[in-house]
């Protein structure tokens, strides 16, 4: 990199790059980001979608889940459709940026953008995704830049992500908390050092991903800044559209409210379409920056075929696209108004006043220590309708509610549930990271506090491996001398647990956890479900109700994802943060308007990342 006076002066230098070829050529890059993520949506994401449907159809599945993994991955066919889903992703989403680099490339080096030119560099393109050596960006294009968030967004990975289930875990503890952040830091490292593999690959190198590594070194913090200067610009673009997009709606509620349904349903429209444009000028701003940046450090000329680079000064400018901005601009009209059409039935089944049940997740932390009576106590006061909780059979066959069958992250002890009796279990104090400390409760302790205030729970049965035969039967004998078996509800990860309940005592109302769900809900003889928020969608609701099963979802913190779930009238919303959930529930109820509506739609339906 000898062309920059130093590392630093790169991030001007690109920046400045990067702006003015979006400038130069926007309609361009517009015309291409519409083509390609429309490519996607429209060719790829059904084709995988179907596949994967097959895939699970093929191991004699209705649904996918974490019991039934497993048998999927041992079907040859559902394996072989499986492969070809992963095939079809990767080709998808490497054409998408290596298409966007080589127009990115012509662009700089002065050349037409032309219809022959680009089908030139799809056929050579084509070549070189057929290369074996390819499938080594495999894990990167589907794994590694998608969970490092880089910017470079498609409709195909963004809903690639660490599950907020898991993260929510890893930071209730600070052992859990540094690794996370250990790990965030070492993705925007590794993505910063693996920014210019698509340029490298389109360049024909043998080995992008090392090529990538070696011409980044020393550069890496440079990069990182450049790309989040890209990414914040974008953010508060999108924010203040997104604003602005509620005003129409916010003024009709006020003087029309008869109009403020189509109002709204055209205000996402156009805020939809806005956001995939500026979301696609980001992915621009970064292709034509790891461009420039891989151009300066090789002397890139591009791919066989692709004319000796001129001054970037003859770069073709808008004026070259006036007819082609004219088709863009009708096109632009015509989604708006499509979309418009197809959200007026979306706002109006947004839910205005929603029955969701808040419960509280081991309590509320907020309080109090997870899972003790203090928590319980807290959880109550904030006003929530149930208690989650979690219990475990002890060594001596009775029963402690605690979620963890190790205690380290809430003692500090190596300790496991199964090896200690009651007695010296409830001797133990848990601590947790605001502070709060408690001694572990029993089942029986627990159950008397709750009812004393009137608290209804929702008893989670959790396994250690190590219970009793008749674990079930003894749960359901404690219970019953207490008087709780008709006034609480109960779940379970683990499915026989939930049968047996359901064999014992089939009046009680009892629900099968989700940790992963897909397609369809397979068969359960619960009551209801219990999908994890990552997993959860309007199909699995709609296919859980019509086969007439209540639909809980957890563990739901954001406040945009706990409106959702009340918009869309989930029966039981699990969350650490119950508060702001009875919060956003009361909000709801008591503003009928359209415009809070059209923020949570903007929530659920504009993609951003």
């Amino acid at each position: 990199m000898t062309r920059f006076a130093t590392r630093w002066t790169l991030v001007p230098a690109l920046l400045a790059s990067a702006w003015k070829q979006l400038v130069s050529n926007s309609l361009v890059y517009i015309a291409a980001i519409t083509v390609l993520q429309g490519a996607v949506a429209v060719i790829a994401l059904p084709l995988i979608r179907w596949l994967f449907r097959s895939a699970v159809g093929a191991a004699g599945l209705r649904g996918l889940e974490m019991s039934s993994v497993i048998t999927l991955a041992s079907t040859p066919t559902s394996v072989v459709l499986l492969i070809a889903v992963v095939v079809v992703a990767f080709i998808a989403l490497s054409f998408q940026l290596a298409a966007l680099v080589l127009m990115s490339t012509r662009l700089q080096s002065g050349l037409p953008v032309t219809v022959a030119g680009l089908l030139a560099d799809a056929k050579a393109l084509g070549r070189l995704l057929l290369r074996p050596r390819s499938a080594w960006l495999v894990g990167y294009l589907l794994v590694v830049l998608p969970l490092g968030n880089f910017g470079f967004a498609s409709v195909l990975t963004q809903a690639i992500a660490v599950p907020s289930f898991v993260s929510g875990e890893l930071l209730k503890s600070t052992t859990g908390t540094i690794l996370y952040v250990l790990f965030l830091l070492g993705l925007a490292l590794v993505n910063a050092r693996l920014v210019l593999t698509i340029p490298a690959f389109v360049a024909g190198e043998a080995r992008p991903l090392r090529t990538s590594w070696r011409m980044t070194k020393g550069i890496t913090l440079p990069i990182i800044v450049t790309v989040s200067a890209i990414i914040l610009l974008s953010t508060v673009l999108i924010s203040a559209t997104l604003a602005l997009s509620l005003l129409p709606t916010a003024l009709a509620d006020a003087v029309w409210p008869a109009a403020a349904p189509a109002v709204a349903s055209v205000s996402l429209a156009i805020a939809q379409v806005l956001t995939f444009l500026l979301v696609g000028a980001t992915t621009a701003a970064l292709v034509s920056t790891t461009v420039k940046l891989y151009r300066v450090g090789t002397d890139w000329k591009g791919p066989a075929g692709i004319a000796p680079i001129e001054p970037e000064s003859n770069v073709a400018s808008n004026q070259d696209f006036r007819r082609p901005a004219l088709l863009a601009g009708a096109t632009l009209v015509t989604l708006v108004a499509g979309l418009s059409i197809v959200n007026y039935p979306v706002m109006e089944a947004l839910e205005a006043h929603p029955d969701t049940l808040i419960l509280g997740h081991r309590g509320f932390s907020g309080g109090g220590v997870e899972n003790t009576i203090p928590g319980l106590e807290a959880a109550a006061e904030a006003g929530a309708d149930l208690t989650e909780m979690d219990v475990l059979q002890t060594k001596d066959n009775q029963f402690v509610v605690m979620h963890d069958v190790n205690l380290q992250r809430l003692t500090g002890q190596d300790l496991a549930v199964a090896d200690l009796t009651l007695e010296e279990l409830t001797a133990l104090t848990v601590t947790d990271l605001a502070g709060h400390s408690a001694v572990i409760p029993s089942l029986r302790d627990y159950v008397v506090r709750a009812q004393e205030l009137g608290m209804p729970l929702l008893i989670e049965i959790k396994t250690h491996g190590g219970e009793s035969p008749d674990m079930v039967e003894l749960l359901i004998g404690e219970l019953e001398e207490l008087q709780a078996m008709d006034n609480n509800m109960f779940h379970s990860l683990d499915k026989p647990a939930i049968e047996r309940l359901k064999q014992l005592r089939p009046d009680v109302y009892a629900g099968y956890i989700f940790a992963l769900a897909g397609v369809n809900l397979p068969p359960t003889t619960a009551d209801f479900v219990v999908i994890e928020e990552a997993s959860y969608t309007s199909g699995l609701r709609d296919d859980a109700r019509a086969n007439g099963k209540g639909v809980f979802v957890w563990t739901v913190n954001a406040p945009a994802a706990q409106r959702q779930m009340l918009r869309d009238e989930v029966d039981g919303l699990i969350t650490d943060h119950p508060d702001t959930a009875l919060i956003a529930r009361n909000d709801i109820d008591s503003n009928p308007g359209l415009t809070g509506r059209l923020i949570d739609a903007i929530d659920r339906f504009v993609v951003i990342n």
